[in-house]
């Protein structure tokens, strides 16, 4: 707390196409004081507690950094949320924004005890010790020194103290009498979490009497040891007794009431286990310490019963292609549909296809195989716990058969980003089918691209084409041709065989499937090909 946090933010734009207009916007936690905001590129500015970013364009693959540098000034907790946006269409906006959570610390603070100390009377030439318990009541490390001022007075151990959040520490000073007078000193503690001078007094004597070492007796009657509690205010009693009498009882550093034997004090507990330290010391000249040390645990949680919620939507694991809420899939298939639900009780997931067909289960999982015509589906589950339900959907697109006229696929070994695929294929849609303003993805064993469909001309992602849509009145089809560019698709089709080798003429059969999802109508078809390649070269299919 009250002192520098950077948040750093970094932005990249995973492609294929440059995204313009890059803006980065973080709305800062209200516990937290603005200090300063840089940028890789761009401007920034900060205006009313929201940063804004503006980055201009990035390429495809290009990184941008912003720093956000605050200062908390509460401790506990605290979450930032940072969103980039850009003015091209994310098909993946789940990684458009980052949340981070920090933990800030209280800053130390020192307290010491007892306040002052009297040796009493110490006979010349013998010493006598005494214990100052040093307490962090803050959060953060505390460090600091102990040193004495005055002869005969001397820090024996502790003269340099680190101690945890909530922690304490001992600091023992001797008393060595030379001749029988009085004595006067302080002992200094100075910290990152304060200062204290405490007081020192002794007397010389030729025939004192002897030391009191013992330690007094201390019992912590209440709490018992990890005993379970619901509130946070407690009371933490017991008893402490010393021949010597009880000079002070404190619980985690702060001093508790005394009457007679008992003690008692107010203790407020945080959620989780609670670590509770009680030191007794007595009234003789050394103080004599007894320390006990018990836990108690806070659970503010009532059970409730919660409702079924969904964690993952939907989904068909076996899916050829999936876009949006559009899972692809083969007729006589047999498909993993599944969902991910949470809830208090058991749950029961009611499955419908789409088809007439639908089913039960108690898990959130089935198979269904589609035995009708192609086309899209609507599916559905409700999970239910008997009292409420949700539900989920996607629609299932059974692909149709298309015809392949024309398919060349082309792999560059040399440069990163160059293989590209060009395509033409029939289909079948009615001949009044609108194609203005749908999205069409195609998928080429692996290579894909979406494109946003006009009403009037080809359609571009990039350097990628997909060509107006055109029907032949006289077969009744639909034929589209797209080219697909600047991609790195060698991982998806080193499978099919297209491998980084020299394979001359005549070369080798490959097959290559091809993947065509206009809105919610699916079509797909195996193509042969012919591949011939160069080691660190090239490759061609065709």
């Amino acid at each position: 707390m009250n002192a520098d946090l950077t948040y750093t933010i970094t932005v990249t734009n995973n492609g294929p196409a440059t995204a313009t207009s890059v803006i980065v916007t973080d709305t800062l936690p209200a516990n937290v004081t603005f200090v300063s905001v840089a940028s890789s590129k761009g401007t920034s500015t900060y205006v009313g507690g929201t940063v804004s970013c503006v980055l201009g364009s990035l390429t495809s693959n290009a990184i941008a950094i912003v720093q956000i540098v605050v200062i908390p000034t509460e401790a506990g907790l605290i979450a930032n949320t940072a969103t980039v946006s850009a003015d091209q269409s994310d098909p993946n906006q789940a990684n458009n924004t980052a949340t981070v959570t920090t933990t800030v610390l209280a800053p130390a603070r020192l307290n010491v005890n007892p306040a002052n100390y009297d040796f009493g009377t110490v006979t010349i030439g013998t010493t006598a010790s005494a214990t100052f318990v040093v307490t962090n009541t803050g959060g953060a490390m505390l460090t600091g020194t102990a040193t004495v001022s005055g002869d005969p007075f001397a820090v024996v151990s502790g003269n340099s103290f680190s101690v945890p959040g909530f922690g304490s520490a001992n600091v023992v000073v001797s008393f060595t009498p030379p001749s029988p007078v009085d004595f006067n000193g302080d002992v200094v503690f100075g910290s990152n979490g304060g200062s204290f001078t405490n007081s020192l007094t002794g007397i010389g004597a030729t025939n004192a009497p002897p030391p009191d070492t013992t330690p007094p007796t201390l019992i912590v009657s209440s709490p018992t040891n990890y005993q379970l509690f619901t509130n946070a205010a407690i009371t933490v009693t017991g008893v402490a007794s010393d021949a010597s009498g009880i000079r002070s009882v404190t619980v985690n550093g702060v001093d508790a009431s005394i009457l007679g034997s008992n003690w008692s004090a107010a203790f407020t507990q945080d959620s989780g286990t609670n670590t509770i330290t009680v030191i007794a010391t007595d009234d003789s000249a050394n103080m004599n310490t007894a320390t006990q040390v018990v836990y108690a645990v806070l659970n503010t949680m009532v059970p409730t019963i919660h409702s079924p919620q969904i964690t993952a939507g939907l989904s068909v694991t076996n899916a050829l292609l999936l876009v949006g809420s559009t899972a692809v899939v083969l007729v006589d298939d047999t498909n993993a549909f599944s969902v991910t639900a949470t809830a208090s009780d058991s749950l029961e997931y009611q499955w419908v296809f789409g088809d007439g067909d639908r089913t039960n289960t108690m898990v959130g999982m089935v198979e269904h195989v589609y035995t009708n015509e192609c086309g899209p589906y609507n599916a559905s589950v409700i999970v239910s716990d008997g009292r409420t339900s949700t539900n989920s959907d996607l629609i299932a697109a059974v692909a149709c058969q298309m015809q392949i006229i024309r398919l060349r696929a082309n792999l560059n070994f040399a440069r990163f980003q160059a293989d590209s695929c060009a395509v033409r294929v029939t289909f079948n849609l009615p001949a009044d089918y609108s194609f203005a303003g749908k999205l069409a993805t195609l998928d080429i064993g692996g290579a894909q691209g979406s494109f946003t469909l006009p009403k009037k001309c080809s359609a571009f992602n990039g350097s990628s084409t997909f060509s107006k849509p055109h029907y032949n009145k006289k077969t009744g089809l639909w034929t589209i041709k797209a080219t697909l560019k600047n991609g790195s698709w060698q991982d998806a089709w080193d499978g099919q065989g297209m491998v980084d080798a020299t394979i001359r003429s005549p070369g080798i059969p490959v097959q290559l499937r091809v993947i065509l999802l206009i809105d919610n109508e699916a079509f797909a078809a195996d193509k042969s090909l012919n591949y011939r390649a160069k080691a660190g070269k090239s490759g061609t299919a065709r």
